[in-house]
């Protein structure tokens, strides 16, 4: 009767703990890894350049509005329009992306958001469609925009982990200006912080107001950790144009973070995700229409160097990267010069404004291990057919090119088979666009070294000779 009477006892206090535990704010007090399962599938986006202004005559109404009531002044324009290639996502399109998100996994392990939420010129189409020269207002109608996005996120994905990492165009101060302490850091951080769930997140605060970069144990084991970097900082067109007096070196902070993050992160035995949203290597299009042939790289050369040397020296914790930026479907394979050690997964955009079809991505993954073991992309055929709303499975990366899994070694053989295979070639070339016919990325010779080497020399070694 005893032991009859302890198990109830016991039964009745795990009850007790797991409605506690359904009460509690997760953004404040995260869930314990314990009991925690994945999938092993998680989506990712990228690019999504947010355009408030699609509708100029409902800017007014927008600015006077809190952003909580933004989707009823967007539901209530005329404008049903989805937007053409050369612009910025306008709302109906950034809807129609969550909703496909949602129906093709409307419970995945987590999103990753490889950066950009806002548009593209942010303050002059502001000014233009505005006349409102204030700066106060400029920076609140950011706030409301980036609220607005996350907002409409959570909507389709109330339970789902969210990770993001800025882009260049996120910040007060405009393109590649994000200020290192700035107010936007200490906003975008309290605004995402909610989103990360029951994602293990003690410093989350304090390093993202600081510089963007952050930290967070993985909820399904205790050995895997995620690191969003602010690869802004490392940028050729970095400048922090709200503080000319600054002198402290923000990009050189951070990767000193880093590296004492990976050091402790392999002292534990954790194996490690980056994510960021400029990747590594070469400006591929830029470097493509060079005169005379040279090489153009996203990163100042010794950060771009310094960073290679360190993920080849973590090789064996560093599982993969994550990046966006380009606004294409792409990859690029890492190498100390003599082994394959590490590869960026580079996700299309949502926004089309540089012709590409808009996309996502859905992965499938050993949530254990941190390996990806497929990719699908999926486009929106919309803005090809001018309206009609349309998604479609682009292509499977395990089936199109013969893989069993993504990694370095995997993707080199893909690289290699393109030399001289046509049809690789030409599944790579395709799918760079995210299936746009009308684009096709010339001289295809710059974008598959671009693929391979990350280093200047090696790009100019390879395309110029």
């Amino acid at each position: 009767m005893k032991n009859q009477i302890l198990i109830i006892v016991l039964v009745l206090a795990v009850i007790a703990q797991g409605c506690n535990g359904n009460n509690s704010d997760k953004s404040d007090t995260p869930l314990d890894n314990a009991g925690a399962t994945a999938t092993g599938k998680f989506l990712i986006m990228s690019d999504v350049h947010f355009n408030p202004f699609c509708d100029p005559s409902i800017v007014d109404q927008l600015t006077k509005t809190d952003y909580k009531g933004w989707q009823k002044v967007f539901e209530s324009s005329s404008d049903s329009s989805y937007g053409p290639y050369g612009t910025d996502s306008y709302y109906r399109l950034m809807v129609s992306a969550f909703e496909e998100m949602q129906k093709r996994n409307s419970n995945p392990d987590m999103i990753i958001i490889n950066g950009d939420f806002i548009c593209h010129q942010f303050e002059s189409v502001f000014l233009q469609h505005t006349g409102e020269t204030n700066r106060d207002s400029l920076r609140s109608f950011i706030r409301k925009t980036v609220s607005f996005v996350f907002l409409m996120l959570d909507q389709h994905f109330p339970n789902t982990p969210v990770l993001p990492v800025l882009g260049n165009n996120d910040d007060y101060c405009g393109d590649y200006h994000i200020q290192p302490d700035g107010p936007f850091l200490s906003f975008f951080a309290g605004q995402t912080k909610p989103l990360l769930r029951n994602m293990q997140q003690s410093d989350y605060l304090k390093t993202f107001s600081k510089g963007g970069y952050y930290k967070v144990a993985m909820p399904w084991d205790d050995k895997t950790v995620f690191i969003g970097l602010n690869t802004i900082y490392f940028s050729t067109n970095y400048a922090n144009v709200c503080d000319s007096a600054d002198t402290a070196n923000a990009g050189w902070d951070e990767f000193n973070w880093l590296k004492k993050t990976l050091a402790d992160c392999k002292s534990k035995g954790e194996d490690v995700w980056l994510s960021y949203h400029i990747p590594p290597g070469m400006d591929i299009y830029k470097s493509s229409k060079a005169k005379p042939c040279g090489a153009h790289e996203m990163w100042k050369q010794p950060y771009n160097d310094s960073f290679l040397n360190l993920v080849n020296r973590y090789s064996d914790i560093i599982k993969g990267n994550f990046a966006g930026h380009t606004h294409m479907d792409e990859f690029r394979i890492i190498s100390d010069g003599k082994k394959l050690t590490s590869f960026v997964h580079i996700t299309p955009a949502i926004s089309p404004i540089f012709d590409n079809n808009p996309g996502f991505v859905e992965i499938t993954w050993d949530p254990k291990k941190l390996e990806l073991i497929n990719s699908v992309t999926y486009r929106f055929k919309g803005i090809q057919t001018k309206g009609d709303n349309t998604w479609a499975e682009e292509y499977n990366y395990g089936k199109t090119y013969n893989i069993p899994a993504i990694n370095a070694k995997t993707l080199a053989k893909i690289w290699k088979k393109m030399e001289t295979d046509s049809a690789t070639r030409a599944h790579y070339m395709h799918y760079y666009f995210v299936n746009n016919p009308a684009e096709i990325p010339t001289p295809w010779k710059a974008y598959w070294c671009g693929a391979r080497f990350l280093r200047a020399d090696g790009f100019v070694k390879c395309n110029c000779q």
